[in-house]
């Protein structure tokens, strides 16, 4: 699936730190070296001066968080097992409907 499909509709605007909402992304992973997952999502939007909380989840991966992981993000296998996955919860972070009017977004692992 390609969830950057509808970016190309922001590469035409010019950048207007005043008139621009950003959408800052964060995850972390199960940290697995054989493919890392996502197991947590969260974003707040930036717009002026504001902060707006978008929100956060808890994600279940198809592999498991390895030790690594748990130390760095604090999150276990068990409080995973009943979450989401990461395809039914990407659309709604990356507003791929454009309903928060989104105009930049940022990410960070």
């Amino acid at each position: 699936m390609n969830y950057f499909s509808n970016v190309e509709r922001h590469t035409n605007k010019r950048y207007n730190k005043y008139h621009s909402r950003f959408g800052v992304i964060d995850v972390e992973t199960t940290a697995n070296p054989f493919g890392s997952e996502v197991v947590e999502i969260g974003r707040v939007d930036l717009h002026h001066d504001d902060v707006i909380l978008f929100g956060s989840d808890l994600v279940r991966p198809s592999c498991g968080i390895v030790e690594l992981g748990s130390a760095c993000h604090h999150l276990t296998n068990e409080q995973v097992a009943g979450c989401p996955t990461f395809d039914e919860l990407v659309g709604r972070y990356l507003d791929l409907e454009g309903a928060t009017g989104v105009d930049i977004f940022v990410a960070h692992n």
